[in-house]
């Protein structure tokens, strides 16, 4: 009889118990710790997340569980030789997911008291962010806005504003320009939502002091709201397509499954963080459709959204650096393979790196001249602002470097979370040799060093759960491979644990005031 191979072993059935029974607990220990308030999301006396007042019952739960519940009966019927599915039956099954995820959203909305009513505070609420308050009153011509924010910003005191590049006031004044040059079009857009919605701009007035709305500015809000739904909505379409590139079609399944009951997601819908795993995602995307086809175009399509990204929030050199550390460990691998097989492939990527570049300071040189905006000058200053050594807020270090990762887990979902860990632990001594590390081994590699280093790097004191969002994706895809290891018994254990996940999304929603709206 034929021997079972060590990795076949640890892949048996008592060990994918062992992991279902982990997570369950894992998962009811993180949701009675919160409901009991034992395990207080932030650290107690410097900073936590609010918890909302008045939970909901299950019963007001329903619909979005009917929701979880369908999402789980559509995996069922689709995982059924998912990798011999066609094309079109791959497409379908991303629809799917997209419908799902804008149901899901306009659930777990509704679910919270006035949730619908409150969306356009949480857009305009200067109290929240400021981004379009700042777009609608300071920006008058953006030319000499962008030459003076340098100047801006170092006036500004700490807070959203003075820490970060101007990509969303630009993002925001776009829209408020386009609906003030198109009155008719403006006035469709607040008609097509009708005036039940008049109340909250009216209590957005009396709270912020600001005279009244306009329709103009009344048809950027919902806009915006709306771009950050399909955004919400596109970030599993769009990771599918990612690990389609570095893993088989069921691992980019799983992961996509996943992205669409990240927790953080739904909680801070809809802020501008929505919109940015999309754009993350998409950055790596192109830039791996550029080295794939070895071209310059892409490559400068990759630059330009890279750009775009580090206009809105330094973060994106965070997305930078993780796609660094991946090339670089899939050039160690070839290397690893032989002198030649690494020089070839370095050759090849030559031309698309030029094309990366190219797009990426080409946009600076532009601004630069047309406006006089000097966005190294900006970057430098947004960095030094949100250094909790000048910041003035009172943080301990080593508390939140210790913390950091229970709250990254915790609203990236416990189930996804012990299945990266599981395919971390049983991944390290396969890739402990630079010739083994295949794609979806150098992904693993390079999330866990970029996530160690924002771990360390004490940027981040507070609200893990909102700023680290655009990497929560990229986390399922070890969890995806982690799950593609037990086989067809990996089917089950997904079922199992988006149910979980589902769950925890909907306990989230009903127990956690993040967004902080006119409370």
């Amino acid at each position: 009889m034929q021997k079972k191979s060590p990795e076949k072993r640890r892949l048996s059935t008592k060990h994918l118990l062992i992991l279902a029974a982990t997570v369950l607990v894992l998962s009811a220990i993180l949701l009675v710790g919160i409901r009991t308030n034992i395990l207080p999301l932030g650290i107690k006396g410097e900073w936590q997340w609010r918890y909302i007042e008045e939970p909901l019952s299950l019963r007001e739960a329903a619909i979005p569980l009917a929701l979880v519940a369908l999402l789980l009966f559509l995996l069922i019927i689709f995982m059924r030789g998912y990798e011999k599915r066609s094309k079109k039956e791959e497409a379908l099954f991303l629809a799917v997911l997209f419908i799902l995820s804008l149901a899901f959203q306009f659930c777990l909305t509704s679910l919270v008291t006035d949730g619908l009513q409150k969306l356009p505070a949480v857009i305009y609420f200067p109290f929240i962010s400021g981004y379009f308050t700042q777009a609608d009153t300071e920006v008058e011509d953006l030319g000499q806005f962008l030459a003076d924010y340098d100047v801006y910003i170092a006036r500004l005191p700490e807070g959203h504003l003075g820490a970060h590049p101007p990509g969303l006031a630009v993002y925001y004044w776009s829209l408020i320009n386009l609906y003030e040059k198109s009155p008719t079009l403006a006035r469709g857009v607040v008609s097509l939502v009708g005036e039940r919605f008049d109340r909250i701009f009216q209590e957005i007035e009396r709270a912020s002091g600001q005279a009244q709305i306009g329709t103009p500015q009344r048809a950027a809000i919902w806009t915006a709201i709306c771009l950050a739904a399909l955004a919400l909505a596109s970030t599993p379409i769009l990771l599918y397509l990612l690990v389609r590139r570095i893993a088989d079609k069921k691992t980019a399944a799983f992961a996509a499954s996943f992205t669409l009951l990240i927790p953080s997601q739904f909680l801070f819908f809809p802020r501008s963080d929505i919109l940015f795993p999309a754009i993350a995602i998409t950055i790596f995307l192109l830039t791996l459709e550029a080295l794939r086809r070895k071209s310059l175009p892409w490559g400068f399509s990759a630059g330009v959204v890279c750009f775009l990204g580090a206009m809105l929030r330094l973060s994106f050199f965070v997305v930078s650096a993780l796609i660094v550390f991946y090339f670089l460990f899939q050039l160690l691998s070839a290397f690893g393979e032989g002198k030649a097989a690494g020089w070839r492939l370095f050759r090849c990527w030559v031309k698309p790196a030029i094309g990366i570049l190219a797009g990426f300071f080409l946009f600076i040189i532009i601004l630069r001249f047309a406006t006089g905006f000097s966005a190294f000058k900006v970057w430098k200053i947004c960095y030094l602002r949100q250094s909790p050594l000048t910041s003035g807020i009172p943080r301990t270090w080593w508390k939140w470097t210790l913390y950091s990762p229970f709250e990254f887990a915790a609203f990236l979902g416990i189930p996804i979370s012990a299945l990266f860990l599981h395919r971390l632990v049983f991944q390290a001594k396969k890739s402990i040799r630079p010739s083994a590390w295949r794609p979806d081994r150098a992904f693993l590699l390079s999330f866990v060093v970029t996530i160690l280093l924002l771990y360390f790097s004490g940027k981040t004191l507070s609200e893990v759960g909102r700023l680290w969002i655009f990497l929560m994706p990229f986390a399922t895809i070890p969890a995806a491979g982690a799950l593609r290891e037990f086989g067809r018994k990996g089917d089950i254990l997904l079922l199992f644990c988006l149910a979980l996940q589902g769950v925890q999304v909907i306990f989230f929603k009903t127990y956690l005031n993040v967004l902080f709206v006119m409370s």
